[in-house]
């Protein structure tokens, strides 16, 4: 008898104990049925116009497209490369960049963008030198549109490339270039004949902006300013005759040149052999100065 006590005691506490249980498995999911259920923000999207740069008909020199780009997350820079990338929407003016590029990365620290694209940039390029020109100053001219900006690194995967393809180095990082929003940069000769009409004209600021002037090469403007007063000050006329260009390599040469130099006083003198050294400068031609 006194054992069916206990044993129906027993039974008793494992009934309550497996009622409490159950009780407070339903309370527990009831609270989980009343939370408020916790989804994750969908990341707002930000419309914004933004100034591309293409190629002319030609790819010659630049021509601006304005467009209006949609970003959530992708910075700013991002969104910018992958639309010059996809190319110009008006079919007046020409992509500068292979289609089959791809970005793999961009940062900006400290004013410098740097930008890695993929080997296709390079592989699969196969423009003539303004195309060149053109393509890489299409990604510096875009990206330094924003304040934050104010030069561009190229890298190939992760590289910079001594030559990306036959005149430029991306060796370095590239300011804004304005000049190509107007024109195609002009040829060695065409750089030479600007630099003896600004002689001219007295207009020596503008002759000593056609120097290559690279940082070994120690040439201040008042020593070119100084320079041009004691010989060139009585200069009225440079008259070319003839000309040839030897190039010595994709970056540099030599245009062998004879011309006719007049003065104030009505004389004259002839250069029969007159040599002037170029040098290719981010893009541009420029004359070597050797008279100093």
């Amino acid at each position: 008898m006194r054992k069916n006590i206990w044993l129906f005691t027993f039974l008793i506490i494992i009934f309550f104990i497996l009622l409490a249980r159950c009780t407070g498995m339903r309370l527990s999911n009831d609270k989980i049925e009343e939370a408020p259920l916790q989804i994750a923000p969908i990341p707002q999207k930000t419309v914004e116009l933004v100034n591309l740069y293409f190629g002319n008909s030609g790819n010659e020199y630049l021509v601006k497209e304005q467009r209006a780009i949609e970003r959530s997350i992708e910075s700013k820079e991002e969104v910018i490369l992958r639309e010059l990338i996809n190319g110009p929407r008006d079919y007046k003016i020409s992509a500068t960049i292979p289609k089959q590029t791809r970005l793999y990365s961009v940062t900006t620290a400290e004013g410098i963008c740097y930008v890695n694209f993929s080997k296709e940039f390079a592989d699969n390029f196969n423009g003539d030198e303004r195309e060149e020109i053109t393509a890489v100053y299409s990604i510096v001219n875009s990206l330094t549109e924003l304040n934050h900006i104010s030069k561009v690194q190229i890298l190939v995967e992760g590289e910079r490339l001594e030559l990306y393809r036959q005149i430029l180095s991306l060796r370095e990082a590239y300011s804004r270039n304005e000049k190509l929003l107007t024109g195609p940069f002009l040829s060695p000769i065409e750089v030479l004949k600007q630099y003896f009409a600004y002689i001219e004209r007295g207009e020596y600021r503008y002759a000593y902006n056609q120097i290559y002037r690279p940082g070994e090469y120690n040439l201040d403007y008042s020593l070119f300013f100084r320079y041009l007063r004691e010989n060139k000050n009585d200069t009225v006329a440079f008259t070319i005759v003839t000309y040839s260009i030897t190039p010595e390599d994709k970056r540099s040469g030599t245009i062998n040149i004879e011309y006719v130099e007049e003065f104030e006083d009505g004389t004259s003198i002839t250069h029969e052999q007159a040599e002037f050294q170029y040098e290719n400068d981010f893009g541009e031609w420029k004359i070597i100065f050797k008279e100093l």
